[in-house]
């Protein structure tokens, strides 16, 4: 009976310890597999750092008026903004007076509000939160003017 106990005892421990081998190279695949996502990740991250990065850019020179419009916009419309240079891509980064604000607002009730008191636009995210857009000071034909850059990052195009 006791040769029966320790052949089973062997037996148990050849298993766990190649359970516990098996377990190990896992646990070593999983962390090569996660160090290669991280570096997955990394470089995903620097190609959109570089895309921001273009598409953010301001061309330098003087603000222009244009008018912009965009594909979640009524087919024809056209609100007057700012802009300075392109990024190459056929999209602006536009900057919108008080009163291209306001017409945002009412083109786009369920995005976009308008708080009168605090004078800011205020964007619905996707997250549910709300992002209040302050208006900044641009310079325009050599005088100073308020504009908001609502929307910043969105795909407006000048028409």
């Amino acid at each position: 009976m006791m040769g029966v106990l320790l052949g089973i005892a062997i037996v148990t421990c050849v298993v766990l310890g190649a359970a516990c081998r098996t377990q190990a190279a896992r646990a070593r695949a999983s962390e090569d597999r996660a160090r290669e996502l991280w570096a997955e990740v990394e470089a995903m991250k620097g190609c959109m750092d570089a895309m921001i990065d273009a598409f953010n850019t301001d061309g330098g020179g003087e603000y222009r008026e244009l008018r912009v419009s965009a594909n979640w916009l009524p087919l024809g419309t056209a609100v007057l903004a700012y802009a300075r240079g392109g990024n190459g891509s056929g999209f602006v980064q536009p900057w919108f007076p008080r009163e291209s604000a306001l017409q945002l607002v009412e083109l786009m009730p369920k995005r976009l509000t308008f708080d009168s008191v605090k004078n800011v636009v205020r964007v619905a995210t996707k997250d549910k939160g709300l992002l209040e857009v302050h208006p900044d000071k641009i310079t325009i034909d050599g005088e100073a003017a308020e504009a908001y850059a609502i929307g910043d990052g969105w795909c407006w195009e000048a028409i």
